[in-house]
């Protein structure tokens, strides 16, 4: 008759097996959330800014002469 390991082990310990698992397991989680973190930090600030825009003043268009001040001819 075989024995199953499950009935040897005592209530409450964790076994090597589980110990490794679980290690890996929040491991891969961890480098999943490290690079997410990285690559939302690289983002360039200026992708969201609004760059400041140098607005020159305008210079006043010079007044269209109406047909009364036009020279006659």
């Amino acid at each position: 008759m075989g024995h199953r390991h499950a009935e040897h082990r005592k209530a409450g310990r964790i076994t090597g097996r589980e110990l490794v698992s679980a290690c890996t397991l929040v491991l891969a989680l961890g480098m999943l959330i490290w690079l997410k973190l990285r690559l939302v930090a690289n983002v360039p600030r200026t992708a969201y800014a609004q760059p400041t825009q140098e607005v020159e003043p305008r210079k006043p268009e010079p007044a269209k002469a109406s047909p009364d001040e036009l020279p006659q001819r």
